[in-house]
């Protein structure tokens, strides 16, 4: 495939519709990417991920600090490090690169948990075609999720994003199931999860990789599952892993404290105190439940999630984590 920084529109279907028409029609599918409309030439040209929404935190900087982020010399939307005790980024799709780096390896009959925490699913379409492999349409690269290589490219080109990169892994032949901790939008339960293709009536019969999620009715569980539960004993108790499952918690901050949740706030906002109260005792429920069942994570990953979680809790938040991560770390032998 050629590849090309463009999708092409149906022009029967845009004809007659202004070039505002036709932005606000794509947005729910092309999302948090720069992205022009070109009617001459029937093309919608997508320019990678837009991250205005960093700048409505009025605390960036003092979270770029903690992080030793210089904004003059680097891009804090690429910012992702490994540390031994977990991965840390900014933006949520480097968890993907992160994940892709610590399954790559693992025996294809071994079962994967990821426990998500976080205010948002992140298993939203992706602009991954669909197809025999996934191919990012702008690089025309085959992506295949379990290879950390695929992903740095197609975090840049906004094929994958922060409310995508879960998605992929759905793809795989391995059994899978996300658990997902929220207070957010969504029914409790478990659902079947299967590969699925979206189209958008506007772009020319172009199907990008998607998922479908059915409740599971004790009949059937499918290769790829999916739960979601507010209690973090119920959740984990229903996502039973024993000594033969790799086990990787995802953490986005703001399922602690999640002060913009994308949105400008007035230029005068100051965390509450609360906030921060809060988010110990959701930290401590949680914790408590993994040792409740003696769970054993292979790997830890965080996302800072700025435009979200503000800049302000990062390092309460981050350090808070780190001294509960050390105290239940216990590794096994012969994992990555």
């Amino acid at each position: 495939m050629f590849p090309r920084p463009y999708l092409a529109l149906d022009r029967l279907s845009v004809d007659g519709l202004t070039e505002d028409d036709v932005r606000e029609s794509l947005l729910p599918l092309i999302r948090s990417n720069h992205y022009t409309v070109d009617q001459e030439r029937g093309i919608v040209r997508v320019e990678g991920p837009d991250t205005s929404y960093h700048e409505i935190d009025p605390f960036l900087d003092q979270g770029l600090s903690y992080c030793r982020i210089d904004r003059s010399k680097q891009d804090p939307a690429g910012f992702h490090i490994s540390t031994p005790l977990f991965d840390v980024c900014l933006e949520d799709s480097w968890c993907g690169f992160f994940l892709a780096g610590r399954i790559a390896h693992l025996p294809p009959e071994m079962p994967l948990i990821i426990i998500h925490l976080d205010d948002h699913t992140d298993m939203m379409s992706t602009l991954l075609l669909a197809g025999e492999h996934l191919t990012d349409p702008f690089t025309g690269e085959q992506f295949f999720a379990d290879n950390p290589q695929c992903w740095p490219g197609a975090i840049a080109s906004g094929a994958v994003g922060i409310g995508s990169f879960l998605t992929p892994f759905f793809s795989l032949a391995r059994r899978l199931h996300i658990a997902h901790l929220s207070d957010g939008p969504g029914h409790a339960g478990l659902y079947n999860v299967e590969p699925s293709v979206i189209r958008h009536p506007l772009l020319e019969s172009t199907g990008f990789f998607d998922i479908n999620l059915d409740p599971n009715d004790d009949r059937f569980v499918s290769l790829r599952t999916y739960s979601k539960s507010d209690d973090p004993v119920r959740l984990i108790e229903g996502a039973s892993a024993d000594r033969s499952t790799y086990v990787v918690v995802h953490i986005d901050l703001d399922y602690f404290i999640n002060d913009f949740n994308g949105n400008p706030a007035p230029d005068s906002y100051q965390p509450s105190p609360e906030l921060q109260t809060a988010a110990l005792d959701k930290m401590d429920a949680f914790f408590d439940a993994l040792k409740g069942r003696r769970v054993n994570v292979d790997r830890w990953m965080i996302a800072t999630s700025p435009g979200f979680c503000s800049g302000y809790h990062w390092e309460f938040l981050i350090e808070a984590l780190s001294t509960r991560i050390r105290s239940c770390a216990r590794p096994r032998s012969g994992r990555r």
